[in-house]
């Protein structure tokens, strides 16, 4: 209770006084769409906390639901009444809530201070919202069909972090937080490699998500003749046996990929189809 006061219960509404928190119709509906969600969640985990709180007081009758719920917190899982209000992780309660915290920093932050230079997408409960505004503000700013616009994608150079050496935007966004699993990305190169042994999946520099009308895709900044489309996860479905996440790709078939995103590769595509490389919002435990 301590932790999450309901100072971001009062968010939405400012959000609906700012003008600087998007500058088109289709970003501003999935930002209102985002704090409704957070906003939703929030106000059941207080309810639920407070209510738990009560009746171990002996001022309310402990229900079934009540008494889950405490377990869950003394086990320190997640209750399944949060998880389907908010969002599925494969994470501890206390991983779960710092996610949880760094989400309402996020909006908090953008809703206050306008929209960030770089955007965190696992902070999104629906990613693909904020991948059709982008694609939605284009059309708008170039008047043409949302049919006819396409995302391209530019790895660059600059690290989660340090956003503040971005260049402002007038199209597209830069979006930061994504883990590369199966290979990695080598820097100097500009291209996707192979792991070294004992590799764990590591953080992809921030992306460039920049629209294109259709049949004008250019090449960008690729200096490669080969282009990976990879799929992006929010994250990895893990087996009851201990494997590596890029061991799950069957599994993570039954996923609907966010959006696919190309990445430079000096190799043929197909190794890294066959090494089963996704992109993922989060690592979970």
């Amino acid at each position: 209770l301590q932790r999450f006061p309901d100072t971001f219960l009062h968010l939405l509404a400012l959000a609906g006084k700012q003008n600087h928190i998007a500058n088109s119709d289709g970003m501003r509906a999935a930002i209102s769409r985002e704090l409704c969600r957070h906003e939703e969640l929030l106000r059941i985990m207080l309810n639920d906390l407070k209510m738990l709180q009560s009746a171990l007081h002996g001022l309310l009758v402990m229900t079934t639901d009540l008494e889950q719920i405490g377990l869950g917190i003394h086990l320190g899982v997640v209750p399944m009444s949060w998880i389907q209000s908010g969002f599925t992780s494969s994470t501890s309660l206390s991983s779960w809530a710092d996610e949880l915290d760094s989400r309402l920093q996020f909006w908090r932050a953008w809703v206050e201070h306008g929209r960030p230079q770089s955007l965190w997408l696992a902070a999104f409960f629906f990613p693909k919202g904020l991948v059709y505004a982008l694609c939605q503000e284009y059309a708008h700013s170039r008047s043409v069909n949302i049919d006819q616009v396409v995302l391209g994608f530019e790895v660059l150079s600059v690290s989660a972090g340090r956003d503040t050496q971005l260049v402002a935007l007038t199209e597209g966004c830069y979006v930061n937080g994504l883990f590369l699993d199966g290979c990695r990305w080598d820097g100097n190169l500009q291209s996707l490699v192979q792991s070294r042994p004992k590799d764990v999946p590591s953080q992809m520099p921030i992306i460039w998500f920049r629209p294109f009308t259709c049949g004008q895709l250019e090449r960008g900044r690729n200096p490669h003749d080969h282009v990976y489309t990879s799929p992006t996860y929010r994250a990895a479905r893990r087996k009851s046996i201990p494997c590596r996440i890029s061991e799950l790709h069957h599994l993570e078939q039954r996923q609907k990929s966010i959006v696919d995103i190309g990445l430079p590769s000096k190799v043929n595509p197909e190794v890294w189809l066959l090494t089963c490389v996704v992109l993922l919002l989060t690592l979970g435990s």
